[in-house]
């Protein structure tokens, strides 16, 4: 099962779930088309059990960090080291138009980061005067959205981008402490600490 999962992952990354068949999932795995169906049922369920798989593994990279930049950070280090094809997968889903409630439960990375903000934003007094409680919700969320782009945009067009920008040799290390830092820096103005906000910083 586990050789199906990780054959169709990389399938699904590359190709998208219209361009991949059963029987390609079942040749990369070397198993027979039969045993993919018997074990997980039609292209569709086999494509939510691939994204269900690792719908975890993320978020609970951080699960320690109960600070916002702290954990994304520890989750965009997870991401990149070890889950770029289920982040390509991701990504590949959405720009293909695959429907999210079609495609997978619960990327819980994002509602962790989402309860994570609602705590930053509390200690530094948001809501803001005059702005109602479903705005400052629309905006943590909106900025977990932002933070969260980063590391998927990354993960799916690292070789193009790194092409693109001449950094095609800077390495792992190197490109991941990037994408650390940008997701940093986008969350720290968005979600000032109370001292900043106390001097009028605004994110």
């Amino acid at each position: 099962m586990e050789a199906i999962l990780t054959a169709a992952e990389q399938l699904f990354a590359l190709q998208g779930l219209d361009g991949t068949s059963v029987r390609e999932v079942a040749a990369r795995a070397g198993v027979t088309h039969a045993l993919v169906h018997r074990y997980f049922g039609t292209k569709d369920d086999l494509y939510r059990a691939v994204l269900a798989r690792h719908e975890d593994v993320i978020r609970d990279a951080a699960e320690d960090v109960d600070d916002l930049v702290g954990s994304a950070a520890r989750m965009v280090r997870e991401g990149l080291a070890y889950h770029r094809d289920y982040l390509r997968l991701l990504v590949a889903s959405a720009v293909s138009g695959v429907p999210y409630d079609r495609s997978i439960v619960n990327f819980s990375a994002t509602q962790r980061l989402v309860d994570l903000a609602r705590s930053a934003a509390a200690r530094s007094g948001h809501p803001a005067e005059g702005e109602t409680a479903a705005a400052a919700e629309s905006d943590r969320r909106l900025g977990v959205a932002m933070a969260s782009s980063l590391l998927l945009g990354w993960a799916s067009t690292e070789p193009w981008l790194a092409k693109a920008v001449g950094i095609e040799g800077l390495g792992d290390e190197a490109t991941a402490a990037g994408v650390e830092r940008a997701v940093r820096i986008l969350l720290e103005g968005w979600f000032p600490a109370p001292d900043d906000a106390d001097a009028g910083v605004t994110g």
